[in-house]
């Protein structure tokens, strides 16, 4: 199929084709050599680009084509090298934040004159230890919200990051997905009336159970919604939640995939159909609970339910003739839409409903599973 896009004179199945992960390199040289420059860069971003191509092009005389190469992951170290060193800051960017840059390039680049430089530095989660200590002995705020954020930063550093009392460094460290309970637990203390930065620790992965619990019982809606959408939050937790007056809280319960299944086959019920539009999502909710869900009168949440790789088969039975087109292509592509299910519910059309939608009947002329005796009958039924 790709072989075949790429064959076309359309170049938005072109591009289409030099995105996707598994474009074959024989492609990817081919537009390189073409005369479409959108093709050319996107087949050297690709992956899969052959080292040797990327190293001939790190000459290039065009801005953005090195750069477009320095950012390759594939791109061989020696090439790495000299764009390091590139007289454009937007080709050494594309270097610091290469997570395939070996050390020394790295090393290299953190005495980068350029703040934008260094800052896309401080940004990658491969960068070597030293250089984390080198960036935070410069007081640059910016390198230091940078740095808070990244994932690969030692835990020493957040640990004295936690003590730099400023809003911004504060919610960089809570975006961190490595933070530890520790900092977590000083951050909220010293954050007692900031509801922003609560809400920020209760929907941390790593925030502590007890601290979890007395978020869970927080005035304000919003921090105590972080913790009923924290994937991580105790079950204990989630079943008190779902019980909460408010439904923006109740919602996120719905939404959660840790959520105890008797708490989904609860809110299921729900008065509200936002929650309830959650539950439909969710992919932990029991196949019987999303098959009841299609009855539901909110074709938003049926829509949804439609894309629930969960959803049983019985539960895109009728989802196949749901009033919404919409809703019935999403059944029709869903993976437990087999051709069992697809011929039953054709011939029960046919056969029972003679006043039934031909527009329905003739979208499910789309699947595969599509009884071919039938579609005789639905050319005369038409006509």
């Amino acid at each position: 199929m790709l072989k075949s896009y790429a064959a076309s004179n359309i170049i938005w199945l072109h591009h289409f084709v030099l995105r996707h992960p598994l474009c074959p390199p024989e492609i990817l040289e081919r537009f390189i050599k073409g005369a479409d420059y959108r093709s050319r860069l996107l087949a050297l971003q690709h992956p899969a680009c052959r080292r040797e191509i990327l190293n001939d092009f790190s000459d290039a005389a065009d801005v953005t084509v090195r750069e477009t190469v320095a950012a390759n992951v594939n791109c061989p170290p020696e090439a790495l090298v000299r764009l390091a060193r590139d007289v454009d800051e937007r080709v050494r960017c594309a270097v610091a934040r290469n997570k395939a840059a070996p050390y020394t390039v790295l090393q290299a680049l953190a005495e980068d004159r350029d703040l934008w430089v260094l800052r896309q530095l401080a940004a990658n989660p491969y960068l070597p230890k030293s250089v984390f200590g080198d960036l935070e002995l410069t007081g640059e705020r910016v390198l230091l919200e940078e740095m808070a954020a990244n994932p690969g930063v030692p835990g020493h550093v957040l640990l004295w990051m936690s003590a730099v009392n400023t809003q911004s460094i504060t919610e960089a460290i809570l975006i961190n997905p490595v933070t530890p309970p520790v900092v977590i637990a000083r951050l909220a203390a010293r954050s007692k009336d900031n509801v922003s930065v609560l809400a920020q620790v209760g929907r941390h992965g790593n925030c502590p159970y007890n601290l979890q619990l007395r978020l869970s019982s927080h005035p304000a809606v919003m921090v105590r919604s972080s913790v009923a959408s924290n994937p991580n939050c105790k079950q204990n937790i989630l079943i008190e939640l779902a019980k909460d007056e408010t439904p923006e809280v109740r919602k996120a319960v719905a939404g959660n995939p840790k959520a105890p299944s008797s708490v989904l086959c609860m809110l299921a019920f729900d008065s509200r159909s936002s929650v309830r539009a959650q539950v439909a999502s969710n992919p932990s909710t029991p196949p019987p609970t999303l098959a009841a869900l299609t009855g539901d009168t909110d074709c938003s949440l049926r829509s949804r339910l439609a894309k629930n790789p969960g959803c049983p088969p019985e539960g895109i039975k009728p989802l196949m003739t749901d009033g919404y087109r919409t809703t019935r292509f999403r059944a029709l592509v869903h993976p437990n839409c087999n051709e069992g299910v697809v011929e039953g519910t054709v011939k029960e059309i046919f056969f029972k409903h003679q006043d039934a939608d031909m527009t329905v009947l003739a979208d499910l002329t789309h699947h595969p599973g599509f009884p071919t005796f039938l579609r005789p009958m639905l050319f005369v039924r038409c006509g």
